[in-house]
């Protein structure tokens, strides 16, 4: 059983807000999470992926709703029934304002990202995003990568994860609880099941498109998991799959409104003077997931693949955004591309404007022209700049000065030590 950091933050949040929603791809460990905290706060625990709870809470939201209201509740698969949410709202209206924690919910889409649910219940509400296992959960440790970086609080030490090995271990098992310690055979049988019985499966409730879209949605995965780390082109993507702009893009949408992929935008610092690249890059929430659809089952195939970088950038991009839900410092995430197509993996944004940029690489040497992209963002930001940091598989935290500007090379052992 793995600890999960995001806990401690829910349990934090049903003592500030009336109701907490935790959405996030299915198989990620929330319904265990939520009848563990069911059990632990004292609330009742109903799933909508039971027939009988789902019909009741359909044909009456509000008289299913009622019945709670002496209880504090747990609802999971909440999307299942999306009229829930305004009788949710109905009672949560009523409550006297010191009365917090009375609904958790949870659901394995975004249930606020479609349109029949509209009302995102401004102050009663408080969303974390409940996403596979995060790289410091996988190692037994309870570090938050992102508040290390932004604190610059690295431990210099060796572990096993920054050899190529360990990388390649990482990218191929991805972070779904029940595929940790699988065989490559077995890790194979487990995936081509779970795009099968369970993101089809959901992509068919989600989407409301007409025609073959099932076996476009199929091929769209297969697609998008070869441009991992890569600009998102709807129009390149249309053009192979034989359909509109729009309707691959409506697609791609219903797979992010499934925690399936995961776009991340450009970071621009003058939106009046626009110096730099808004079209996001696409991600999968998964490289585990990633690598089964490109057909990469072992570490040999990976290292050779055309694919091991942006794969590797997906694994650490992805991992920042999931310690991002309950870290203690607030960050948004960008990657970086100017119009001279200079770029940098990951852009860190403080609430008060100042960055720090990230940038990956599987090699243990560096070279002066590893930084060439933190330098272009540090002179594109100007005093937003706050830091640059190198993550290489090396075992020493090294300085580099370049145009007035210091940089660290950083050890990845030295990140998840």
């Amino acid at each position: 059983m793995y600890e999960r950091h995001i806990r401690k933050r829910i349990l934090e949040s049903l003592e500030e807000f009336r109701i907490v929603y935790v959405p996030g791809v299915r198989q990620s460990g929330k319904s265990t999470l939520a009848r563990q905290l069911s059990v632990e706060t004292g609330r009742q625990y109903i799933s909508l992926d039971e027939q009988v709870s789902r019909i009741s809470a359909d044909s009456d939201p509000e008289g299913f709703i009622d019945n709670f209201k002496n209880d504090q509740v747990c609802i999971d698969e909440v999307q299942y029934v999306p009229d829930l949410v305004l009788a949710i709202k109905h009672v949560s209206d009523q409550l006297p304002s010191h009365q917090k924690g009375k609904f958790l919910l949870a659901g394995s889409t975004d249930l606020f990202a479609g349109k029949t649910v509209t009302d995102r219940l401004p102050g009663h509400m408080d969303i974390l995003t409940m996403y596979p296992l995060t790289l410091s959960e996988l190692e037994g440790n309870s570090n938050n990568t992102v508040d290390r970086i932004i604190n610059f609080d690295f431990a210099q030490r060796d572990d096993t994860i920054s050899s190529k090995h360990a990388l390649c271990q990482k990218i191929l098992g991805g972070g779904y609880p029940e595929v940790q310690g699988k065989s490559a055979r077995a890790r194979t049988n487990w995936f081509k099941s779970y795009v099968q019985a369970r993101i089809i499966k959901d992509f068919e409730q989600i989407y409301s498109g007409r025609g073959n879209y099932v076996s476009h949605a199929g091929a769209l995965l297969d697609l998008l998991s070869g441009r991992c780390g890569n600009l998102l082109s709807y129009n390149n993507l249309s053009n192979e799959l034989g359909i509109g702009d729009e309707k691959t893009n409506r697609m791609t949408l219903a797979l992010e409104q499934m925690f399936i992929v995961h776009k991340v935008a450009g970071y621009i610092k003058n939106r009046s003077k626009r110096l730099a690249v808004t079209t996001p890059k696409i991600y999968f929430v998964d490289t585990g997931l990633a690598c089964y659809l490109l057909g990469i089952r072992k570490e040999e195939q990976l290292l050779t693949s055309q694919f091991f970088g942006g794969l590797l950038e997906n694994l650490f991009m992805i991992d920042l955004c999931k310690n991002s839900v309950f870290s203690d410092n607030e960050v948004e995430i960008y990657h970086f591309r100017d119009n001279q197509k200079r770029e940098v993996d990951v852009v860190l944004e403080e609430p008060g404007g100042k960055i720090s940029g990230i940038e990956i690489k599987a090699a243990k040497s560096i070279m002066k022209s590893d930084f060439s992209g933190l330098v272009n963002l540090a002179n594109y930001s100007g005093n937003r700049f706050k830091q640059g940091i190198l993550l290489y598989s090396g075992n020493r935290i090294l300085p580099m000065k370049i145009d007035q500007h210091t940089f660290h090379a950083v050890p990845l052992s030295s990140l998840y030590g």
